[in-house]
This record gives C-alpha cells, structure tokens and sequence, in this order.
C-alpha cells in the first residue's frame, strides 16, 4: 500500500505500508539496500536492478525490524562485455487532475447573505448590502471590490519535470563495473517551488583470485528543496500559501491601484494574501548530500565445496542544511467591520522585522556483517545454510542559529543580523547501536519437499537489560506438487504448482527512545535556594518503565504458485493472518486524578490483528 499525502517537489515521496497496518505506532517496511539499511527516497530508479519484497514468516530473518515487512533493493551490477554506454532521459508535465471548485465573488456574496438570512439575521445587518452587492457583482468603478480567483492565480497550468541518466557497464572475465550519473529537475505547479537532484554511483565487481571475490559500491547524492519563506506545502502552517488562498476572500481584488497587494482581514487569522506570501515572502531552502559505501569480500574456502566466508562493511556519511528568512512586506489591508482599507504588515512579521533561521545537521552510520554461508547438493538432497552477525552504528550531531532585525535583505546571511534568536542558539548530538544473529537453513528433496528454518536473536538499546534481547524464529515449508508423477499424468498444461505456508514470530522495537530511562530537565530560572545560593531546579520530566519490552507480532501465511501452458499464465495467491502483541499505548487517561501523574507514559498493552489475501 503506497499513500502520497504531498505534491510537493522534494516531499512528493510515497509513504509504504506492507499487508496493511501493523501496529497503532511506525508502519513502515524496513529498507535494505544491497544488504544494508537505508531510505528507500535516496535511490536513484535508473540505478535499481531488483526490488523483492518478504511479506510473510521469511521476514524473521531481520528480526526486530521486520515486523512491517522488508523491501529488498538491488542495484545494478557490472557485465561481461564491452564498454556500452547509454543515455535515458525524459521531459515530463505535471498539473492538478482532481481540485475543489470555490465560489466565485458574486456567488460568495449571495450565499453567504443567504446564510445570514436563515439565521434570522435583519437585511439591514447582514454583511453585505445591496450597493455591495451590485458592485460586486457587476464590476465595481470605485476599485474597492473584484472578483478574484485565488487558486487560479496561485497554480501554474503544468509544471516540468526534467530527468537525465547517463551510465557505463562493461566488464571482462576477471572484474566488472556500472557507472551511474544522474538529474532530476522538479518544478512545482505553484511558483518558486522546486526540487534539484544530482546522483552519480560506482558499482565494481572483481575476481581478485579464483577463489577470492570483491565488490565495491559508492553512490552520491546531493539534492537541494526550494519554496517560498511563508509554506507552499498543505496543513502544515496555518500562514502558508495554501491556508491563506483558502481564507482570502473571492470580492477583492489581488493588488490594489497602486500595485499594493490586497489583504484579507479574517477574524482571529490575520491578513491573508497568497500571491504576495508566495512571491514576496522570502525563502525555505534544505540542501542535503550522501555519501554511500559498500565494500565486501567473499572468500570459498578451498577443499569444502560450497564453504564461503564472507565480510560485508559499508559507511554512510550525510548532511543537511536548512536555511529559511521570511522577509517583511506590506499588504492594502480591508476592514470588513469599518469597510476600510489601511496599509499594515503581513500576519507573519507585525513589526516589519527581516529574520534567518538555519540548521544544520549530520549523521553516518557505520555496519559490520561478517558471514559464513554453505550450499551444496548429495544426491536428491540439497542443503543451504547461512550464519550472520551484524553490528550497526549511526551517529549524529546538529546546530542551529537565528538572527532578526536586518535593515539590508539582499544578503541573507546570519553575519548581518542585528538581534540574535536565543531559542535558536542550540546544538546537540546523539548515537544509537544495534547487533544481532541470523540464521538460516534450507533444505529440499528432489527439488519437491521444502523446508526452511530462520531467524534472528536480536538486541536493540531502546530496551532495558532484562528485555533487550530476543529470538524471532520462522519456520515455512512447501510442496512442489507438479513434481509429482500422478500429477503430470492428470494435469499436463500445468508446468508448476508449489502450495507452501509458513508460521514466524517478529518484532519491532521502533516504540520510543529510551522509555525505560529517568530522565530530566534543567530550569529555566533560579528558583530553588541551596544555602544562601540561588539554583535552578532539575525536574523529573519522564517516569521511567523498567518492563517495556518489544512489540511482537506472529503472522501465518498460507499460499500458492503455479505457471500453466508453457509460462502464458502465471498466478501466485496468498492469504494471511497477523497479530501484534504488546503495543505501546498511552495509559495517561486510564488512571484516576487521585494517581497523580507519577506512572509511565507507555505500557505494553496494545494489541492489532490484521488479516487478508493476495492475488
């Protein structure tokens, strides 16, 4: 299940949802890129060889984080062959298919009397009068009202998008490579609104010796994300652009004679104008970059057939600057109560003063997954075994800073500002860990009988000693039945049939950080008094849980494949149960007033089945 809640450049992705939800907390699958965590947004398609998806028990095998299922993403490798190059690109339009229809000004006018009248409310008193409405309605010569179509002066028809791939394979017998660059240019339909992406990777296979493989990967990606200073984005400022085109009124004009723009004065909202918030407002920019890395060696241990070690390491670094002034402007503001107009800053700088916020975070996370895996057949019977310890660490660190007051605002800079913001004089670090083992043992008769044994015991610091770790153990099972003589004799137009169902405990420790810690808080002012010393007090902020543990869910799958009349037909069926055990829920409403509020937050109570088929 895909849900795009934006179309925003730059926030347009889709969020993802496997077999539904899951739980009443975090849905999202986990994302493994060529073995290692990442975010399914920083993937260039043209770069994606594969996408595979593990749905049911099969998902154990990453443990605490496979409890909303797992997307594998492959990128493209290197081939034999000689050096090919390929250019693909693309020029495409984007425009609004489904949008509200608002009412025009004469209609405005006209209802919204109406409205008054069915309230009871006198002709004399109602908002507006038969003069105004004339005006309104028929063009008013003294220039006080018009009829203005927000929306339609806001959005642009279409919008362009621009996207350019150019990569490299080829390779001989000894090492292989992929090479990669990329641009995708994004305009929105509301101007100044745009999303910039440049990516380029490096995928390099080589056989170091006959029995010794290497792999490496490197990708980048900087991409930067442009609007207006007041939002172009939907709900989530009640100053953006959108909010204020639907709160301006449809019977004033955009600008008045002079060039001033219009202001709609709504009670307890402020001045609204979208077209000056879009234009004149200042500018959100986040530019962000990523550097990605893998490099892993494969080792087949000589004299054991189907014995290979293996080490897989890879180290992410990125960073994020965000840089935002809003910029002061005048609107021609009308009073609906004393049907005036009076000159007064936009709602979101009342003193007329410029400001600058910046923020500017940075992370890397670093992984270690050292392996031993076995694959061999005896006979009818084939045995596949893989053991791994994997160890992940991502640290990061922030900082931000604001100014006010700048009397020249053609360079924006934290340098020139008069005043400083306190509240955003701030910095900060963290770090967060995690290991685990996973297993896995295959085993099939004949190519007919299947079986399989998986999981993973697994350790995540969110949790206290006691409950840290845990097995997540799968089990599933098939049956090839078109292997079978009796079966090729009855039904000879189907060319496979495997039925196979399997039964997997996971988990998913994305609960919170730290809820089993007492934490605090430092006072903001001298209040508490130590001898004949004035202190700030240190408040206890979170009582802590020492139970919490994971959320647990058990899912059973029960399903078919079968390929008919020489592969014409393929189908594949499923159903599905799940049950989430052991969610954390907020407990702050279940206790009477006479508990105070000394109890934790979040206790393990919740519970959340979900159930359905595939086709």
């Amino acid at each position: 299940v895909t849900r795009q809640s934006s179309g925003q450049p730059g926030s347009d992705g889709a969020s993802l949802m496997v077999r539904g939800y899951n739980t009443l907390g975090n849905n999202s699958p986990l994302i493994i890129v060529d073995g290692i965590e990442r975010e399914f947004p920083q993937i260039n398609p043209d770069e994606v060889e594969a996408i595979s998806v593990l749905k049911d028990a099969s998902a154990a095998i990453y443990g605490v984080r496979g409890a909303n299922g797992v997307i594998l993403i492959t990128t493209k490798k290197g081939k034999q062959q000689k050096p090919t190059l390929n250019y693909k690109g693309s020029y495409a339009l984007s425009k609004n298919t489904a949008f509200p229809e608002f009412l025009n000004a004469a209609d405005y006018v006209k209802y919204y009397n109406k409205a008054q009248e069915l309230d009871g409310v006198a002709e004399t008193s109602r908002r507006f009068n038969v003069d105004e409405i004339e005006r309104i309605t028929h063009g008013d010569p003294q220039g006080i009202f018009g009829n203005t179509d927000w929306f339609n002066m806001l959005f642009k028809s279409s919008a362009p998008t621009v996207t350019n791939n150019l990569t490299l394979n080829g390779g001989s017998d000894r090492y292989r490579y992929f090479v990669s660059t990329g641009a995708f240019n994004q305009d929105g339909i509301i101007d100044r609104t745009s999303y910039d992406r440049y990516n380029g990777r490096i995928n390099f296979d080589a056989d170091i010796l006959d029995n010794l493989k290497l792999s490496l990967n490197i990708a980048y990606r900087d991409d930067i994300r442009k609007e207006p200073g007041l939002s172009a984005g939907l709900g989530n400022s009640y100053a953006s652009v959108f909010a204020q085109a639907m709160m301006s009124y449809p019977f004033l004009p955009a600008y008045n004679a002079a060039g001033i723009p219009v202001g709609s004065l709504n009670p307890g909202n402020g001045n609204q104008n979208p077209i000056a918030a879009r234009d004149l407002s200042g500018e959100n920019s986040i530019r962000s970059n990523r550097f990605q890395s893998n490099l892993s060696l494969e080792y087949e241990v000589p004299g054991v057939s189907g014995l290979r070690l293996k080490v897989n390491g890879a180290f992410d670094k990125g960073y994020t600057m965000r840089k935002a002034y809003l910029l002061p402007y005048q609107l021609d503001v009308y009073n609906n109560a004393t049907r005036q107009y009076a000159l007064a800053f936009a709602r979101h700088a009342n003193g007329g003063v410029a400001s600058l916020n910046q923020w500017f975070t940075d992370s890397w996370q670093k992984t270690i997954q050292p392996s031993i895996s076995y694959a061999n057949k005896f006979g009818a019977h084939s045995v596949n075994a893989l053991f791994l310890y994997e160890y992940m660490r991502t640290d990061n660190s922030s900082l931000s800073g604001g100014r006010r007051g700048y009397p020249i605002t053609d360079i924006m800079d934290l340098n020139f500002g008069e005043e400083v913001i306190d509240n955003l004089v701030k910095g900060g670090h963290g770090m967060f860990s995690r290991a685990g083992y996973s297993f896995r043992l295959n085993y099939d008769y004949a190519d007919k009988y299947l079986l399989e044994v998986l999981g993973r015991y697994d350790g995540s610091p969110m949790l206290p000693a006691h409950t840290r770790w845990d097995i997540f153990p799968a089990v599933s099972a098939g049956w090839r039945i078109s292997k079978e003589p009796f079966f090729k004799e009855a039904l000879d137009v189907v060319d496979d049939l495997k039925i196979r169902g399997s039964i997997g405990k996971l988990g998913n420790d994305r609960i919170g950080d730290y809820q089993f810690l007492r934490t605090m808080s430092l006072g903001a002012d001298p209040v508490v008094l130590i001898g004949n010393t004035l202190g700030k007090p240190l408040n206890v902020t979170t009582v802590p849980n020492f139970d919490i543990k994971w959320e647990t869910s058990t899912t059973y799958n029960g399903g078919l494949e079968a390929t008919l009349w020489k592969g014409l037909l393929g189908v594949e069926a499923d159903v599905f149960y799940r049950v989430t055990k052991d969610i954390l829920q907020g407990q702050s409403n279940l206790n009477p007033p006479s508990f105070g509020g000394y109890f934790p937050n979040y206790i393990n109570s919740g519970i959340v089945d979900s159930r359905g088929f595939e086709l």
